[in-house]
């Protein structure tokens, strides 16, 4: 795995042991972990972020997410290309909450953008790292302390998440 990768998970795990020992009424965070799938390619990965938020009113949140993706590619869309693909986000956004703050079980959506840093070997050639712009859009389902969810992330994953409210 490559260093630079390494730190920013080993940066995330101790953000996110900051966050619950400041943590306010209206602050904050999200760990995840998750099964991905690229959208266009046959394969299968796998997902670890954080989501720090802050709420500004009652039914919206910001939001920004630290990620890692890692996937296994068994075939490109077009060619059958075989590899691997690497990409770390770092986001910010919103959560829009469509159900009432009084309510144990919240339904949201949110919708992040920044930037994506991947790095894939495909064919036994692995491309240079690149920064690209990064996008991440899903639905989740807030239960007391535990939430699950599905959203696109980039470069392009389809994300079955579940996670834990520190």
């Amino acid at each position: 795995m490559n260093k630079r990768i390494e730190v920013l998970i080993i940066l995330a795990i101790l953000f996110s042991g900051t966050l619950a020992n400041a943590q306010s009424n209206n602050f904050s965070a999200l760990a995840t972990v998750g099964l991905s799938a690229p959208i266009l390619d046959s394969g299968s990965g796998y997902h670890v972020g954080i989501n720090p938020s802050y709420l500004l009113s009652n039914n919206f949140s910001i939001e920004g997410q630290l990620s890692y993706l890692a996937t296994k590619i068994n075939g490109s869309f077009l060619s059958g290309n075989e590899g691997k693909s690497n990409a770390a986000n770092a986001l910010v956004g919103g959560r829009l909450y469509l159900t009432s703050a009084a309510s144990p079980n919240r339904f949201y959506f949110n919708l992040l953008v920044g930037i994506s840093y991947n790095k894939e070997e495909i064919n036994s050639l692995t491309q240079e790292g690149m920064i690209n712009p990064g996008f991440s859009a899903g639905a989740f389902m807030e239960l007391k302390k535990l939430v699950l969810g599905l959203s696109f992330d980039t470069p392009q994953n389809l994300v079955l998440k579940a996670g834990y409210v520190l």
